[in-house]
């Protein structure tokens, strides 16, 4: 959905907080400057799906400080000085979002990563999720449009991300195992479906067919009908992002075998 009401709501000089490796506050520093000179500092992540798995996701203010246009998930932000990162959490995802939910702790991690503008974000990330199903209704001056995802489209966009940003051989071969595991699981599943279609046919219905598979891939003649099935274009779209992954794996690989 896209949003064209306008707001003159920004944050961009509030305070955040510094913090050492172990997250403990080393004192506090306006936002733009501490993204400027990429000082480590204390941030949170929501992640928000409905009773159905289904992810929110936003597209990013484009006259945001760096990032604008980007898709991420529900609510990005920081905590204030003093303030407990599920109360921030809470507090950011109904001013961001317009979502009041209940969020519980899924993990912290640290990165550090080059973003746009000559920003830097060095983050002591507390991640939350949370289930909510209700109206959605975001500050425009933070998003310029959301949406619901499938939970699969949703975790490979994560992972992928989190791929990108940390760089580490580790997480490409998480991505890589899942997506196989995937790929295999939906084609298992498709088959047993085409299975399932011609082996349990009414008894009572006026035509007899003899038990039959269409065919996951090519043509097959049943009874008088000639069935087709070929790739489309979705297909060829996940045949192009194994290669890529491949290409990303053998490339670190290659990378990892390099002395340094």
């Amino acid at each position: 959905m896209t949003l064209n009401v306008q707001s003159t709501v920004s944050n961009d000089n509030d305070p955040i907080v510094l913090v050492d490796a172990r997250d403990i506050p080393q004192g506090v520093a306006p936002k733009i400057e501490v993204h400027r000179r990429g000082l480590r500092h204390r941030a949170l992540s929501v992640l928000v799906r409905d009773p159905a798995g289904n992810m929110l996701v936003h597209r990013r203010n484009a006259a945001k400080y760096h990032s604008g246009g980007l898709w991420t998930n529900a609510c990005c932000s920081h905590p204030r000085p003093d303030e407990r990162p599920a109360d921030a959490a809470r507090r950011r995802l109904a001013e961001e979002m317009g979502v009041r939910c209940e969020v519980k702790p899924l993990f912290t991690a640290h990165y550090r990563a080059a973003v746009s503008n000559g920003y830097i974000e060095d983050e002591v990330v507390h991640a939350f999720g949370g289930t909510y199903e209700g109206p959605v209704a975001p500050d425009p001056a933070e998003v310029s449009e959301w949406k619901w995802i499938p939970f699969a489209v949703g975790a490979f966009g994560l992972l992928f991300l989190r791929t990108a940003v940390l760089g580490k051989m580790a997480h490409l071969v998480d991505v890589v195992v899942l997506y196989v595991y995937f790929g295999l699981f939906s084609l298992w599943s498709f088959a047993y479906k085409m299975y399932w279609y011609g082996h349990h046919l009414s008894p009572t219905a006026a035509v007899k067919v003899d038990p039959f598979t269409p065919p996951l891939f090519g043509y097959k003649k049943l009874a008088n009908f000639e069935v087709y099935s070929y790739p489309a274009v979705g297909s060829y779209a996940l045949a192009a992002v194994a290669l890529v992954l491949a290409a990303a794996l053998y490339a670190a690989w290659r990378q990892s075998r390099t002395p340094a």
